[in-house]
């Protein structure tokens, strides 16, 4: 038995005592933060050898163990860009040098720039989506991923390039009786265009449907110049025409032909004056964006002044095989190791990657009566630490006053 080892193991007490409490200091300081996760001081004992009648004091010593993997209870918000992962994974966000890095901290706002930023200075990334709503790189990579930007979709005209335009054609017309509609699409720039159809009955269960445009600047034809429909006696169904396309040309002799796309095929053949059953055209004019939302697939969509929605981001996932042997970061951001494992991402919902809830935040998983209660016993442990201390150097005062 050694005096001074006594006193060195107290020693070692003390400080696995005192790294205990920092790490209690941690999570109760970060009680409230947004996607924190805890930590926890872990001992072990380190044994000197002993043998005999003796025993030789050892020490104690400390490990930092991560909790990244449990999650935090959600809270739900009124904004659209606070953003949870409801189960496996983690956001992927670039820091302003563009290094990568996980978080769970989803309390993302718009800066002037009009990226989504949370409030430790962290981008959000996701993939662009392309005007026929497909993602321009594969959705299970770093390639191809941006910062999710805003801005751009201020103001956008969206072209008309289909449309449906089903009417009921009287059955007692006479062949050469003509009936007429119109209905308005968008060209490439968003202008309002009117585009008049005429329907001539050619024969008994057939009518021909010819285009054109009562605007000055535009011309609006069939292709071919007519559209023959073509009815069931019995049913008075369109059997054959019910598909044509409208070309318009306009004042811009360098903008290419507009061409939509058209359905009659609901177009019926009954006793009774002429209807329009059903008229409807995709495209708008231009229009700035009210807000934006964040579906549970992580489809980022922007939703227009108009009513109508365009998706143009897939804000994808990331995950590692042990997410508690990341590395913590500041701003609750972590870095993927050896010991982590390689990053996989997908999107959300799929191949066990969680959810994505919008208006939610995950808060903190430090419990803080645990806390608080893990803190007493540390100081009590310090406190009897500490007195071990004391009473070696009262024996080793006491050994050297001897005569």
């Amino acid at each position: 038995m050694s005096i001074y080892g006594i006193m060195n193991t107290s020693v070692s007490g003390m400080n696995a005592q005192a790294n205990k409490l920092s790490t209690v200091a941690d999570n109760v300081a970060n009680v409230n933060t947004v996607g924190y996760k805890g930590v926890e001081t872990q001992f072990s004992s380190m044994v000197v050898g002993s043998g005999g009648s003796g025993h030789n004091s050892g020490s104690v010593r400390t490990s930092v163990v991560q909790s990244i993997s449990q999650e935090g209870g959600y809270n739900f918000t009124t904004s659209g860009t606070d953003l949870a992962v409801r189960g496996n994974g983690f956001f992927i966000v670039n820091d302003a040098s563009g290094t990568p890095y996980l978080t769970r901290a989803g309390a993302f706002v718009i800066d002037n720039s009009g990226d989504l930023v949370n409030t430790a200075g962290y981008y959000l990334q996701g993939y662009p989506i392309d005007a026929a709503g497909n993602i321009n790189s594969a959705a299970n990579s770093t390639a191809g991923l941006e910062t999710v930007n805003v801005s751009n979709m201020e103001m956008q005209a969206v072209p008309s390039d289909s449309g449906k335009l089903n009417a009921t054609l009287p059955f007692g017309a006479a062949v050469g009786d003509t009936e007429s509609t119109s209905m308005v699409v968008y060209d490439y720039n968003g202008n309002e265009v009117k585009v008049d159809f005429a329907y001539t009955k050619t024969g008994v269960n057939q009518w021909e449907v010819t285009a054109t445009s009562s605007d000055p600047a535009y011309t609006a034809t069939l292709n071919p110049a007519t559209a023959t429909l073509d009815f069931d006696p019995a049913t008075g169904s369109v059997t054959a025409g019910g598909n044509f396309d409208i070309e318009i040309t306009g004042p811009d002799p360098a903008a290419p032909m507009q061409t939509i796309a058209m359905d009659a095929g609901g177009s019926k053949h009954l006793a009774g004056d002429f209807s329009v059953l059903d008229v409807d055209v995709n495209g708008n004019a231009p229009s700035s964006v009210e807000s934006i939302r964040i579906d549970q697939d992580g489809t980022l969509n922007a939703i227009f002044g108009n009513g109508d929605e365009i998706a143009i981001y897939k804000i994808p996932v990331g995950d590692v095989p042990s997410p508690d042997n990341l590395t913590a970061q500041s701003g609750n951001v972590y870095s993927v190791t050896n010991a982590s494992g390689e990053l996989r991402i997908g999107l959300p919902g799929e191949a066990g990657l969680g959810d994505m809830l919008s208006g939610a935040l995950e808060g903190s998983n430090v419990d803080l009566a645990t806390e608080l209660t893990e803190m007493i016993q540390s100081q009590r442990s310090y406190s009897a630490n500490s007195k071990v201390f004391t009473t070696s150097s009262e024996i080793l005062q006491e050994l050297v006053n001897l005569r």
